[in-house]
């Protein structure tokens, strides 16, 4: 009897039917949260394709020009359905799914066989280290889909993973879920980009092309709920059994905290100095390296200008230096490559043994094609080169520069702001300066060592009278300086009381006002003769300068002048230079 009992429990059969049942629920709920990229490609992306096509097709490798004539109908890959930290609903995939795109179509493939689709997702981010973009959801789209979220740590060795996309399945996007194990928790592959930001979590679960985007999984098959996001896949080595590759997490979650605050918008002219004074400072480094170009070349100008910057490199180089640049294109990101390119010349024109680059100006331009821009002056020694800056997928990039030598096309020269407006006379006429004076400066006195200098400073208050002319007293010291005075010294006087009267006519220019002026006075006060003793000494002065007013509240100016003493007859005691300040 027991026996017969053993034989009609078969376990195995039940075992399989919940195996079955788990699987069936897991795929049907990860499915929901697992999409279809298909980039949008811009005019200039199809241009840029259709380029490089052609100029295989007149080489004869018509491989290589179906593979990018191919490109421009537009590719696919895998992403997945998420919240960014702003409460954005988003699609996560990787950077080089949406290589030459502005937007996406993201579609949720259906068990049933129906898709769901939402065109033009705008790539809201493109990370320039880590090979991740984030593709930007209407509020609604997809509503009552699960979103993934992260996982709090990167799976250990050994840990069970699911990698979860669509690879092409004869040419087209076909939902594939599978089971792997972490074999290399983290791998740093500093080939393809910064030590800092090339780790990777390297899985045996499957993944074939079209795979790129879609996200590394981990939890229970039993509660599909419970799964998380440990990284996105990315890339595989061929010829080697199981050796895939996804963004860690750790990367991945840093290139999240990367995305800008879409209701924090930062001031253009600022953010775009920032990135200037670090191109500078890349560009004064010893050694270039191609893994920054992601920092400062943006896909538009590599879209215009990468493939013909590209080939000049490899038809004039070098052999051996051709060839790398070969390899690079053909078996890394041919976008990537032409983008390092771009920056290579860059780098080569500008950066010269000894001679120091440095950034001069940056100004905020006129929106043009619905672009604004910002552009730099970046000086190289005696020769200057024009940058022009526009924010592309959140960061500010260079989307053309002026230097012929590099064979790149930008601005030649400075574009000038609209000229402020020429102020108007004011009614009743310009005012010559007046308020508290404040003076500085020196005293040239003929001694009987020859002339020396004193120093000179003063502070008084100037009384208008009419619109051209004032009246003030004001109390001056002098030092450090002596005269002749009945063949022995005596010292300059040290402390006196002046009295200036002074008239100009105003003179305008631009948005400030000058007034030439001449004027004099009396000055009296204590002089120490060279016995010791003091006398009361009454100078005449005389100066001749100008004023420059640039605001209403405020004028300066510089004046030269003469002054005789009076006593023992008139003789020349100074000539004082000095800057005035008139608040």
């Amino acid at each position: 009897m027991l026996r017969r009992w053993k034989s009609l429990l078969n376990y195995q059969p039940l075992l399989s039917v919940f195996t079955l049942f788990c699987t069936v629920t897991l795929t049907a709920q990860v499915r929901e949260s697992v999409v279809i990229v298909r980039p949008q490609l811009s005019n200039e992306g199809t241009a840029a394709y259709r380029s490089i096509s052609g100029y295989f097709r007149n080489k004869n490798l018509n491989d290589l020009a179906d593979y990018f004539e191919s490109l421009t109908k537009g590719g696919f890959g895998s992403g997945c359905l998420a919240t960014d930290r702003y409460g954005r609903s988003v699609v996560i995939t990787n950077r080089h799914v949406v290589t030459f795109a502005d937007s996406a179509t993201i579609t949720i493939s259906k068990e049933a066989g129906n898709e769901i689709s939402v065109e033009n997702c705008k790539v809201a981010y493109a990370d320039a280290d880590v090979d991740i973009a984030l593709l930007l959801l209407p509020e609604e789209a997809f509503e009552g889909m699960p979103r993934f979220e992260l996982a709090e740590s990167v799976p250990a060795d050994g840990e069970t993973v699911w990698s979860a996309g669509y690879p092409a399945l004869f040419g087209k996007p076909s939902w594939q879920l599978g089971k792997g194990v972490v074999t290399n928790r983290r791998v740093v592959v500093d080939s393809i980009g910064l030590p800092e930001y090339a780790v990777f979590t390297q899985h045996s679960a499957p993944i074939d092309p079209g795979n790129s985007g879609g996200p590394l999984l981990i939890g229970d098959p039993s509660e599909p709920s419970s799964f998380r996001v440990v990284g996105i896949n990315t890339w595989v080595i061929l010829g080697r059994q199981s050796t895939n590759f996804a963004v860690s997490l750790d990367q991945l979650r840093k290139a999240l905290d990367q995305v800008p605050d879409p209701d924090n918008a930062f001031e253009p002219s600022n953010t775009v100095r920032e990135k200037a004074e670090k191109l500078v400072t890349s560009l004064n480094a010893a050694e270039w390296s191609r893994f920054e170009s992601g920092w400062y070349i943006s896909s538009r100008m590599v879209m215009r200008q990468g493939w013909d910057v590209f080939t000049s490199i490899v038809s004039t180089g070098k052999e051996a230096e051709s060839k790398t640049w070969v390899e690079r294109f053909l078996a890394e990101s041919p976008e990537e490559t032409l983008r390092q390119a771009l920056y290579f010349k860059l780098y080569q024109a500008l950066h010269t043994e000894g001679r120091a680059v440095t950034l001069d100006t940056v100004e905020e331009l006129p929106e043009k094609e619905g672009i604004v821009r910002v552009r730099t002056r970046i000086t190289a020694g005696k020769n200057a080169f024009f940058f022009d800056w526009s924010e592309e997928s959140g960061n500010w990039r260079i989307l053309e520069a002026g230097i012929p030598s590099a064979g790149l096309r930008g601005p030649q020269k400075r574009v000038e702001a609209p000229a402020a407006p020429r102020e108007k006379m004011p009614q009743g006429g310009y005012l010559f300066p007046s308020g508290l004076i404040i003076g500085i400066g020196v005293t040239s006195v003929p001694t009987i060592y020859g002339w020396q200098a004193g120093f000179r400073e003063e502070i008084g208050y100037h009384f208008r009278i009419g619109k051209i002319a004032s009246i003030g007293a004001s109390l001056v010291c002098d030092e450090g300086a002596s005269l002749v005075e009945n063949g022995s010294q005596s010292m300059l006087m040290v402390v006196s009381l002046a009295g200036t009267a002074r008239i100009g006519f105003p003179i305008l220019y631009s948005n400030s006002v000058s007034f030439p002026f001449i004027g004099g006075g009396l000055r009296a006060g204590i002089t120490t003769v060279g016995s010791g003793s003091s006398i009361f000494r009454i100078s005449v002065e005389s100066d001749a300068g100008l004023l420059i007013r640039p605001s209403s509240r405020c004028s300066f100016g510089l004046s030269l002048g003469l002054s005789f003493a009076t006593d023992n007859g008139l003789r020349l005691e100074g000539i004082p230079v000095k800057l005035m300040l008139f608040f």
